[in-house]
């Protein structure tokens, strides 16, 4: 059960990693075209 816990809290935390990536990556690249 432990396991089960940690696999679920591993999935979530790699899921908030890449949306935060993925929102990064779009405020910077708006942030380069403003300045172009």
């Amino acid at each position: 059960m432990d396991k089960r816990i940690s696999l679920e809290e591993d999935v979530i935390v790699k899921a908030f990693l890449y949306y935060i990536e993925r929102a990064l990556g779009y405020l910077y690249s708006s942030l380069l075209a403003s300045f172009r």
